[in-house]
């Protein structure tokens, strides 16, 4: 397995990729909720990448470089995270998987830039929060 890490100042979107070692033509962005850390996506990006689809966690809040709490969260660093799966792994089909809050910034995401193969929304909220 392949990895690679970004930060908000040089990429754009603060995230960690999971690669099978032969590489893939799918990729799976990973937003998880409640967390400040990448830790919890990355397990779900390796595990992606275990199946031979490239994992990508995006992480919302609580990393060098992000707001604090998700109340902030600029939709539009999900924008470089989609354009380097594209343009730099050349990679087609793109799938958003949100769990809890992340299902929140997943359908955005999707809605506000779109292409996604597949929108998986795990343990989403009932209603939109104000502010977020």
């Amino acid at each position: 397995m392949k990895y690679e890490n970004f930060n908000m100042k040089e990429h754009g979107f603060v995230g960690h990729l999971a690669e099978p070692d032969k590489g893939s033509d799918r990729a799976v962005i990973v937003v998880m909720g409640g967390e400040q850390s990448l830790l919890p996506g990355i397990k779900f990006a390796e595990r992606f990448a275990d199946y031979g689809i490239t994992g990508l966690a995006v992480s919302l809040f609580g990393a060098d470089g992000l707001p604090d709490s998700p109340n902030t969260v600029p939709i539009d660093m999900f924008i470089p995270a989609v354009g380097y799966l594209r343009d730099q792994k050349r990679i087609g089909q793109i799938s958003i998987y949100g769990q809890s809050m992340g299902s929140i910034f997943a359908v955005m995401a999707a809605q506000y830039i779109g292409g996604f193969e597949n929108l998986i929304l795990v343990s989403p909220t009932h209603v939109p929060f104000e502010g977020t």
